[in-house]
């Protein structure tokens, strides 16, 4: 086990190697302090790694869900901006009056019924004769 910057696994290890060491019948009484109060300390630097990794974890974690949150604000904008540009009156010439020609004209079966109804106004409805 390095003792400088030991890994989390080289803790578990030496914690192992203790409790083994423990259940030996023939331990006497000092050693036995002495390894209990390693492997207090060793659990006690086992809990502080698993409190940095879950720290670090959980920073990631933010950190992902605000670039989530930027990029979901990036394609809110664009829409927006893309929406306000298809809102733009069109040119002279094409759009609404020229749908309302389309709906004006007279269906092609050469009935005077114009299309479509007027831009705003619902569909006539038919008579209850006609419908039987």
């Amino acid at each position: 086990m390095d003792e400088q910057n030991p890994t989390y696994e080289d803790v578990n290890n030496r914690l192992k190697e203790i409790v083994e060491a423990v259940a030996d019948d023939q331990i006497d009484l000092d050693n036995a302090l002495d390894l209990f109060e390693e492997a207090v300390a060793l659990g006690m630097q086992a809990s502080s790694m698993m409190e940095e990794d879950l720290a670090a974890r959980d920073a990631q974690a933010e950190e992902r869900e605000m670039q989530q949150q930027q990029a979901e604000e990036l394609a809110e904008q664009e829409f927006s901006a893309q929406a306000a540009t298809a809102d733009a009156a069109p040119p002279e010439g094409t759009g609404a009056a020229e749908a309302q020609e389309i709906a004006d004209a007279p269906a092609s079966d050469g009935s005077e019924e114009p299309v479509a109804p007027a831009f705003g106004q619902a569909p006539a409805l038919e008579s209850e004769d006609a419908l039987d």
